[in-house]
């Protein structure tokens, strides 16, 4: 599964930050979370189109399918209807869906469609330009573990 989102804020809220500062008065981030990742900037290839199942809006009720899917804090039925959807339909290359976070939309995308993108630029993610500058108007401090 390939996960995307249009900005880096909404990258960053989605697989760094989540529900980590929860009931938390100081707001760090282990160092070593950073250093693990990378950042892709990626476009589907020239001619190439995604079918998305939308689940932004009333995506959810239109198909059925519980809000959870798409909104809940935990992955379960998110993950539930992926596989439903993976499975019984073979056309389909992902979802679409906005996040919870900052209401961006994001893409989660099927291992069969990942052929239809391209690497623009990649970075390991300490080296991001943007990344100290989000950090900083997070509030987030980068701490050794």
């Amino acid at each position: 599964m390939l996960y995307a989102a249009l900005t880096f804020e909404t990258c960053i809220a989605e697989s760094l930050i989540r529900d980590r500062f929860v009931r938390r008065a100081r707001r760090e981030l282990p160092l070593a979370a950073v250093l693990i990742r990378a950042h892709a900037r990626i476009a589907t290839q020239p001619n190439e189109e995604l079918l998305l199942l939308d689940l932004r809006d009333s995506g959810c009720l239109d198909i059925g399918a519980p809000t959870d899917a798409a909104r809940a804090r935990h992955f379960a039925a998110g993950q539930a209807l992926a596989r439903a959807v993976y499975i019984e339909h073979l056309d389909v290359d992902g979802v679409i869906y906005a996040s919870r976070l900052t209401g961006d939309d994001c893409i989660a995308v099927f291992d069969r469609a990942i052929h239809k993108f391209s690497v623009l630029d990649a970075c390991a993610l300490k080296d991001h330009p943007q990344l100290p500058v989000l950090l900083e108007q997070s509030g987030i401090q980068l701490v050794d573990d």
